[in-house]
């Protein structure tokens, strides 16, 4: 039987990723001399590390999403039933 996936891995390592750290890794998709430039050590840790982020960095990025106008139809600004996200 095949190990289970959704298993711990109680040796690896859960990083916390805040919002610049998701936007830096997000945007170095159009611009991979970014984490490039990173040392070896770092990328290495980062590749082997279960990358978590919380539910505020999500709203950030959400936010900054809609503010830069990107996303589909779906995606759209406060309303005014909205609760603002401060």
């Amino acid at each position: 039987m095949p190990d289970d996936p959704w298993a711990p891995d109680h040796g690896s390592e859960t990083i916390l990723c805040d919002t610049t750290f998701v936007s830096v890794v997000q945007s170095a998709g159009s611009n991979a001399k970014t984490i490039n430039a990173w040392p070896a050590g770092t990328r290495r840790r980062l590749d082997g590390a279960l990358l978590a982020s919380s539910v505020i960095t999500l709203a950030e990025l959400r936010d900054g999403h809609i503010y830069a106008g990107w996303g589909g139809p779906g995606v759209s600004g406060p309303s005014s039933s909205s609760v603002p996200i401060c």
